[in-house]
Protein backbone atom coordinates (compact mmCIF):
# COMPACT_ATOMS: atom_id res chain seq x y z
CA UNK A 1 0.00 0.00 0.00
CA UNK A 2 3.02 2.18 0.79
CA UNK A 3 4.51 2.07 -2.05
CA UNK A 4 1.27 2.82 -4.11
CA UNK A 5 0.59 5.66 -2.71
CA UNK A 6 4.61 6.40 -3.77
CA UNK A 7 4.25 5.56 -7.14
CA UNK A 8 0.69 7.74 -7.31
CA UNK A 9 2.57 10.76 -5.62
CA UNK A 10 6.07 10.39 -7.91
CA UNK A 11 3.41 10.10 -11.34
CA UNK A 12 1.73 12.95 -9.82
CA UNK A 13 4.72 15.26 -9.31
CA UNK A 14 6.21 14.45 -12.55
CA UNK A 15 2.57 15.29 -14.54
CA UNK A 16 3.21 19.08 -12.88
CA UNK A 17 6.48 19.15 -13.58
CA UNK A 18 6.09 18.37 -17.53
CA UNK A 19 2.84 20.36 -17.70
CA UNK A 20 4.21 24.32 -19.52
CA UNK A 21 3.84 27.09 -17.26
CA UNK A 22 0.95 29.19 -18.43
CA UNK A 23 1.79 32.36 -17.64
CA UNK A 24 -0.33 35.04 -19.01
CA UNK A 25 1.32 37.74 -21.90
CA UNK A 26 -1.44 39.53 -23.20
CA UNK A 27 -0.46 42.55 -25.88
CA UNK A 28 -2.64 45.85 -25.71
CA UNK A 29 -2.53 48.83 -27.71
CA UNK A 30 -3.28 51.68 -25.75
CA UNK A 31 -3.82 55.26 -26.93
CA UNK A 32 -1.57 57.55 -26.01
CA UNK A 33 -3.33 60.60 -25.40
CA UNK A 34 -5.23 58.55 -23.16
CA UNK A 35 -1.57 57.73 -20.82
CA UNK A 36 -0.95 61.50 -21.16
CA UNK A 37 -4.28 62.71 -19.53
CA UNK A 38 -3.41 60.36 -16.60
CA UNK A 39 -3.00 62.99 -13.64
CA UNK A 40 -0.16 62.11 -10.88
CA UNK A 41 -1.17 60.36 -7.96
CA UNK A 42 -1.38 61.88 -4.49
CA UNK A 43 1.79 61.04 -2.39
CA UNK A 44 0.18 59.14 0.09
CA UNK A 45 2.91 59.57 2.30
CA UNK A 46 2.02 63.46 2.65
CA UNK A 47 -1.42 62.58 3.99
CA UNK A 48 -1.50 63.10 8.02
CA UNK A 49 -1.60 59.61 9.92
CA UNK A 50 -4.71 61.61 11.66
CA UNK A 51 -6.90 61.27 8.82
CA UNK A 52 -7.34 57.35 9.97
CA UNK A 53 -8.67 57.35 5.86
CA UNK A 54 -6.59 55.14 3.65
CA UNK A 55 -6.55 57.25 0.31
CA UNK A 56 -6.17 55.20 -2.80
CA UNK A 57 -5.80 57.97 -5.31
CA UNK A 58 -6.57 57.43 -9.12
CA UNK A 59 -3.05 58.37 -11.06
CA UNK A 60 0.41 57.28 -11.74
CA UNK A 61 3.89 57.85 -9.66
CA UNK A 62 5.86 59.03 -12.32
CA UNK A 63 4.67 61.86 -14.98
CA UNK A 64 7.05 63.55 -17.66
CA UNK A 65 7.09 67.16 -17.13
CA UNK A 66 7.12 70.03 -19.80
CA UNK A 67 11.41 70.44 -20.25
CA UNK A 68 11.40 67.78 -22.86
CA UNK A 69 9.21 67.70 -26.53
CA UNK A 70 8.28 63.57 -27.15
CA UNK A 71 7.19 62.76 -31.11
CA UNK A 72 5.79 59.61 -31.29
CA UNK A 73 6.37 57.30 -34.11
CA UNK A 74 5.80 59.34 -37.69
CA UNK A 75 5.13 62.95 -36.34
CA UNK A 76 6.31 65.57 -37.93
CA UNK A 77 9.26 67.06 -35.81
CA UNK A 78 11.81 70.24 -36.76
CA UNK A 79 14.20 69.63 -39.59
CA UNK A 80 16.93 71.83 -37.70
CA UNK A 81 16.47 68.90 -34.89
CA UNK A 82 20.42 67.57 -34.22
CA UNK A 83 20.26 63.88 -33.10
CA UNK A 84 22.45 62.95 -30.63
CA UNK A 85 21.86 59.05 -30.44
CA UNK A 86 19.09 56.22 -30.14
CA UNK A 87 18.09 55.28 -26.09
CA UNK A 88 15.16 52.93 -24.60
CA UNK A 89 13.42 52.54 -21.29
CA UNK A 90 11.23 50.08 -19.71
CA UNK A 91 8.50 50.96 -17.44
CA UNK A 92 7.20 48.17 -15.52
CA UNK A 93 4.29 48.55 -12.80
CA UNK A 94 2.19 46.25 -11.11
CA UNK A 95 -1.40 45.74 -11.50
CA UNK A 96 -3.93 47.12 -9.20
CA UNK A 97 -7.96 45.80 -9.23
CA UNK A 98 -7.16 43.55 -12.18
CA UNK A 99 -6.60 46.84 -14.41
CA UNK A 100 -4.32 46.13 -17.20
CA UNK A 101 -5.05 49.84 -18.92
CA UNK A 102 -4.34 51.96 -15.78
CA UNK A 103 -1.10 49.69 -15.09
CA UNK A 104 -0.02 50.09 -18.63
CA UNK A 105 -0.78 53.96 -18.78
CA UNK A 106 1.72 54.09 -15.66
CA UNK A 107 4.17 51.75 -17.03
CA UNK A 108 4.15 54.32 -20.69
CA UNK A 109 4.46 57.38 -18.09
CA UNK A 110 7.32 55.88 -16.02
CA UNK A 111 9.41 54.63 -19.63
CA UNK A 112 9.11 58.31 -20.73
CA UNK A 113 10.47 59.61 -17.57
CA UNK A 114 13.37 57.40 -17.99
CA UNK A 115 13.17 58.61 -21.76
CA UNK A 116 13.23 61.94 -20.40
CA UNK A 117 16.33 61.45 -18.09
CA UNK A 118 18.30 60.35 -20.86
CA UNK A 119 17.32 63.36 -22.52
CA UNK A 120 18.69 66.05 -20.31
CA UNK A 121 22.04 63.92 -19.25
CA UNK A 122 22.96 64.13 -23.02
CA UNK A 123 21.51 68.24 -23.24
CA UNK A 124 18.19 67.01 -25.14
CA UNK A 125 15.37 69.01 -25.49
CA UNK A 126 13.34 66.40 -27.30
CA UNK A 127 12.88 63.05 -28.43
CA UNK A 128 11.73 62.00 -31.73
CA UNK A 129 10.55 58.55 -33.89
CA UNK A 130 9.37 57.10 -30.17
CA UNK A 131 8.13 53.66 -30.72
CA UNK A 132 6.88 51.30 -28.26
CA UNK A 133 8.97 47.73 -28.72
CA UNK A 134 8.04 43.74 -27.87
CA UNK A 135 10.78 43.07 -25.42
CA UNK A 136 11.27 39.59 -25.97
CA UNK A 137 11.42 39.84 -29.68
CA UNK A 138 12.43 43.41 -30.27
CA UNK A 139 9.51 43.68 -32.72
CA UNK A 140 8.87 47.83 -32.91
CA UNK A 141 5.47 49.53 -33.26
CA UNK A 142 5.67 52.90 -34.59
CA UNK A 143 2.60 55.28 -34.00
CA UNK A 144 1.47 58.13 -33.57
CA UNK A 145 -1.50 57.37 -31.64
CA UNK A 146 -0.89 53.83 -29.71
CA UNK A 147 1.57 52.25 -27.61
CA UNK A 148 1.86 48.15 -27.41
CA UNK A 149 1.58 47.38 -23.90
CA UNK A 150 2.09 43.54 -22.12
CA UNK A 151 0.18 42.44 -19.25
CA UNK A 152 1.27 39.70 -17.47
CA UNK A 153 -0.13 37.80 -14.43
CA UNK A 154 1.31 40.42 -12.20
CA UNK A 155 2.64 43.50 -13.86
CA UNK A 156 2.88 45.19 -16.99
CA UNK A 157 5.45 46.47 -19.01
CA UNK A 158 5.98 49.28 -21.94
CA UNK A 159 9.23 49.19 -23.94
CA UNK A 160 9.87 52.52 -25.34
CA UNK A 161 12.29 53.72 -27.80
CA UNK A 162 13.36 56.78 -29.26
CA UNK A 163 15.90 59.30 -30.95
CA UNK A 164 17.84 62.37 -28.75
CA UNK A 165 17.44 65.15 -30.16
CA UNK A 166 18.28 69.58 -29.38
CA UNK A 167 16.21 71.09 -31.36
CA UNK A 168 16.71 74.79 -31.74
CA UNK A 169 14.37 77.45 -30.49
CA UNK A 170 12.31 79.10 -33.18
Amino acid sequence: MKKAITMAWLGISMAAALAPAQARNDKLMVPISDALKVPRAVDAAAIPVSAAIQIKSPGVRYKPDDSVKFYFGPQAYPESAQKLGMRQSVGKEPIENNDDVASCFASFNEALVKLQKHARKFGANAIVNITSANAKNGQQVSSATDFECHAGSFSTAVTLRGELARISEQ
